[in-house]
Order: C-alpha cells, then structure tokens, then sequence
C-alpha cells in the first residue's frame, strides 16, 4: 500500500472498532446560575471589587464562587493592584457518559479494553465516585507605572486547580465477564498547581511630525 506521494505506508492496526448500539447514550443537562457583581470607589484612589457566583446543574451538583479585586492609586503614574478568586469547571457530559470497548497495545500485546461511563455499574464497582467539578483557587497581585512615554505592568499570579478530572490507567478487569481484560475511567485524580510573572514594557516616543518610535517587550 502507498500513500498520496507514493510512499510505502508501514504496517499497523486500529485498536477502534466503532459504536455499537451498546455505546449509545441519550443524555442532557440544565444549568440556572446567579451572580452579583459590583465595585465601590471608596476614595479617589482606592478601588474595591466584588462578586460572588452560584450555579446548580441537574446531572451533579451545585457550585459557589467568588471574586475580590482591588486597586490602589499611588499617584497619576503609579498604581497597585490585586486580586483572590475561585473558579470551576463542570464535568463534561462525554467525561459523564462517553463508553466505548477497544483495543489497546501494551508491551507488544493486544489488551481489550473498556472506557466505562462514569454512572456505570462497573465504575462504582471500583471505587471511582461520581465526577465533582474540577476547583481553582486564583490569586495575583501587581502593578502599572507610567512616566513620560514609558508605560510598565507587571503581575504575579498563582492557579491552584483540584480535583482535575483525568483518565485513569488500566485496572484488571478479567473477572468481571465483560469480554474485556482492563478498564478505564474517567475520575478526579489531580491537583495543580501553576505560577507565574507577566510582564510587558513599553516605550513610545515621536521622532519628528511625521515619525513615531515604539519599543515593546513582553514576558
């Protein structure tokens, strides 16, 4: 066999089957969320944020979150500013419910294979729970300084994500009568953790009438 340059293709096999009426679901979801979000210019130079966020889904839960900004003028060219929020991200209705058999190459031999939904019977049986909704937790902090053509914004910032939903390795599956030799499942099996500097700087300056200089540099 040859490809469309008509090169030899290598040899290989597809461990995917395709559907079959077992692999197919009907499932839907409904979501009502509210907020309130507001900012309060206590002083001229001080500014205050803050909301707050509620959500209920039909097919896992509900989710409270929340967010506080603040903003301090130093002077017309300096200013500090902050920020502590949390965040979450619902289970996808595939990570729900998505299941397929297939074959998986490992170590040179064949393992039929089952991605088992995560309402099945056979998960439970495992001790994967229910999917939660992934959590974060943000915070940075920072600020912005200008002074005669020379702006500069520099934040700190840190994301800290549990309960990332993740796909399981392979678990013994043999004795369970399903045709298959391993199993997989989608389950909250990870924190993270990420941090970090942004930066950008920038000069502007006009050389005569007609001309402009712009320098920029980001990180």
């Amino acid at each position: 066999a040859f490809d469309s340059n008509g090169d030899d293709l290598p040899g290989g096999s597809q461990g995917f089957p395709g559907y079959s009426p077992d692999n197919a679901v009907d499932r839907s979801r409904s979501n009502l969320g509210m907020y309130v979000d507001s900012e309060f210019n206590f002083t001229d130079n001080f500014l205050a944020a803050l909301a707050f966020r509620y959500e209920d889904y039909s097919d896992f839960g509900s989710t409270f979150n929340y967010k506080l900004a603040t903003r301090l003028k130093v002077n017309e060219d300096l200013s500090f500013r902050g920020s502590v929020s949390s965040g979450f991200r619902a289970p996808s209705l595939a990570q729900l419910y998505y299941n397929l058999k297939f074959t998986n190459i490992v170590a040179g031999v064949s393992l039929p294979s089952l991605l088992s939904a995560n309402n099945s019977t056979v998960t439970k049986s495992f001790g994967i729970q229910q999917l939660e909704e992934e959590q974060a937790t943000n915070a940075s902090i920072g600020f912005t300084y200008k002074k005669s053509g020379f702006t500069a914004t520099v934040d700190a910032y840190t994301i800290n994500v549990d309960n990332r939903i993740v796909l399981t390795d392979n678990f013994d599956a043999s004795g369970l009568g399903l045709g298959v030799d391993a199993a997989q499942f989608f389950a909250n099996g990870a924190d993270t953790k990420t941090t970090g500097i942004d930066m950008v700087f920038t000069y502007n300056t006009r050389i005569n009438d007609d001309n402009a200089l712009n320098f920029g540099l980001t990180g």
